[in-house]
């Protein structure tokens, strides 16, 4: 028997396989082409609805659909409130899932698992024993993106880092950022040459986010011309002493090495912490600069590794885990695509030394799941560039694939680095949640809702600030349209609310605060809100959006339902809406593609094989459990893949 010794699923979020195999083609991802040559590539690969990262993730980790282990969307529904979309908060912890996950079924067996940076894995920690689970509470190490995770913790804002958010100190405004100006150095000691003319920056640390209550720090920024030709040497450090200094760049776009440093808490204890720098923009008269510095991660593992010791070694990974890939910042306009580039290839270096560190000091793990995101991001960031149909121009096209063509180098790095680790007894599986495609037109089930008379909005009320700003580009056609769509429905008025990617609620009595529809009047009201989706007509466009809408009940067919699903399931056509998320996992458009990457390869697995039946993200879990011998988990819905196996016969037993 060619049973697998070891499994390592490596989760790609939001990759297009269709498009991968084009790199392939192009001879510039190597590591890739090994797996999907020498092993079996899933034809008809697909996800639950909605095709989006916290439920899907967990169908990969457990087995089990939506309606089973209910992490059902990005968001979730806060319990005990109305049901509109200001009641919800992101959906990243582990804690909530009501379905037994892999890792648990296979420490029943003496089994160990690595689980790194994996979506809604923070936490899981609590229901495992001799396993090792490194972040999950977002999309990067480091993140807290559950708001109740935050709350719990003491952090006063979810989505941002352990310690400190990645900063900006610049001579401009940037949204986050530290907006202040240069100013005469003060008295340094220790220089040995302070230059012409030296200036500095001073600043506090903004610690705002971070769930540990530190104390204040100030740093400055040396700013030096050294030559008589401008200001090209910046040095940070903690004190106006050159002896204490973080580091000095010389030259613009220069990274710094990796700091490791103290800070300190306000009650006196100290937390050691890593971070890196850049100069991102410095004009010769030193007057106009932008200066970056990453997140700040605590070296011990506190809040991130557990169990926390596991933190040690990777404390001399010579980089850290960047925010989301620098996504975020990117659209907030903080640095320009080329930075962008940069973050995702730290995201991925970090990221993959983590795997192989931990794998070296735990010898005996049985199953790694990991999970990189920057494909997912760059998707949000630039498909409809990709796509030759939706791009605004040649140039834009070309300038996209050469940023995809640099993700996926880096991601191809990072699997080669993992594959030569784990050698040939390791089952290798690529998978993404979903895939991806170009901005679609614009569709929000509220104005169906409205002209349906199911939904009452005061269109007369002033608009909060950020409406405004988001109103102010429009024309007034186009203005009225999203004041109606983002307005906050009048609660004792409304049938029904849409809330989070794909559901509707129906605000009934005795259920929710405010309800207004009798029970009796349950189920018509459901049929009310299909009747609304499918008949509404997009203005825009003068099509119906609406591919499918389902009751609650009916939606079971798509394996979702339970406490955490609305009370109506839509999915829009994909020339609707966003990258991903109300739309089927069966849809294409232009080179978009809803179906998910899903490549087996390793011992027991055809080679060279295309499997042409529809296989499901569920059957991940129940494939990799009879190969290896280990049990199922206790609520896995999943089916197990025999085509992609050169002798299923053989793992059966006697």
């Amino acid at each position: 028997m060619n049973r697998p010794k070891r499994v390592m699923v490596v989760g790609i979020d939001g990759a297009v396989s269709h498009i991968v195999e084009e790199h392939i083609k192009e001879g510039i991802l190597p590591n890739f082409k090994k797996v999907y040559e020498n092993g079996v590539k899933s034809l008809n690969s697909l996800c639950p609805m909605p095709t989006i990262t916290p439920p899907n993730w967990t169908c990969i980790s457990t087995g089990a659909w939506p309606v089973t282990h209910q992490i059902t969307c990005y968001w979730r529904h806060i319990p005990g409130t109305t049901p509109t979309s200001s009641n919800t908060e992101m959906n990243f912890s582990g804690e909530r899932i009501k379905a037994e996950t892999i890792f648990e079924a296979a420490e029943r067996a003496g089994k160990k698992s690595l689980v790194i940076n994996y979506p809604t894995s923070y936490g899981l920690h609590k229901r495992l024993k001799n396993s090792v689970v490194v972040g999950g509470s977002g999309l990067s190490v480091g993140t807290i993106q559950d708001n109740e995770t935050s709350a719990r913790l003491g952090a006063p804002y979810s989505g941002g880092q352990l310690f400190c958010d990645d900063l900006i100190v610049s001579s401009r405004y940037h949204p986050g950022g530290i907006l202040t100006e240069m100013k005469d150095a003060g008295d340094w000691k220790n220089v040995d040459d302070m230059g012409d003319d030296p200036m500095e920056i001073e600043f506090d640390v903004l610690f705002a986010k971070s769930p540990f209550r530190m104390k204040r720090h100030t740093w400055y920024f040396l700013v030096r011309d050294m030559n008589g030709d401008g200001y090209d040497t910046v040095t940070l450090s903690p004190t106006r002493d050159f002896r204490d200094a973080f580091f000095t760049v010389s030259g613009r776009q220069e990274w710094s090495p990796r700091v490791l440093t103290k800070v300190q808490l306000e009650d006196g204890t100290e937390k050691e912490v890593a971070f890196l720098g850049k100069v991102l923009n410095l004009s010769d008269d030193g007057l106009d600069f932008d200066f970056y510095l990453t997140q700040m991660l605590n070296t011990d593992g506190d809040l991130w590794c557990f169990p926390r010791e596991k933190a040690a070694c990777l404390r001399d990974i010579d980089c850290v885990p960047t925010t989301k890939a620098g996504f975020l910042l990117r659209l907030l306009g903080w640095y320009d695509d080329e930075m962008f580039s940069q973050l995702i290839e730290m995201h991925n270096r970090w990221l993959g030394e983590c795997i192989v560190r931990l794998m070296r000091d735990t010898p005996d793990w049985d199953i790694c799941y990991f999970h990189t995101h920057p494909t997912d991001s760059v998707y949000h960031y630039l498909m409809t560039e990709l796509d030759p149909a939706t791009c605004s121009s040649k140039e834009a096209n070309e300038h996209a694939w050469e940023f995809h063509r640099r993700l996926y180098r880096s991601t191809d790095a990072m699997l080669g680095k993992l594959l030569e680790e784990v050698g040939d007894d390791t089952l290798v599986i690529l998978v993404s949640d979903h895939g991806s495609k170009a901005d679609g037109t614009t569709f929000n089930p509220t104005e169906a809702l409205i002209d349906a008379g199911l939904m009452v909005v005061d269109e007369n009320a002033e608009p909060s600030e950020a409406m405004k700003t988001a109103l102010k580009n429009l024309s007034p056609e186009q203005a009225a349209a999203a004041r109606k769509a983002l307005a906050e429905p009048i609660i004792e008025k409304s049938k029904a609310f849409p809330q989070r990617s794909c559901f509707i609620y129906v605000n009934l009595k005795g259920r929710y605060p405010g309800g207004i529809v009798e029970p009796e009047d349950y189920y018509k009201v459901q049929r009310e809100i299909i009747d609304a989706l499918y008949t509404y007509v997009e203005p825009r466009t003068g099509r119906r959006p609406i591919a499918l809408a389902l009751t609650k009940e009916d939606a079971l067919l798509l394996g979702m339902g339970g406490e955490q699903c609305g009370d109506v399931v839509y999915t829009c056509y994909p020339e609707y809406g966003a990258q991903h998320g109300p739309i089927l996992s069966t849809a294409k458009w232009g080179i978009g593609d809803l179906h998910t990457m899903s490549v087996f390869y390793g011992p027991g697995i055809k080679k060279g094989f295309e499997m042409e039946r529809a296989t499901q993200l569920v059957d991940i879990v129940p494939t990799i459990c009879y190969m290896m011998g280990i049990p199922y988990p206790t609520t896995c819905e999943g089916a197990v893949l025999y085509q992609a196996m050169e002798d299923p016969d053989a793992y059966t037993v006697k």
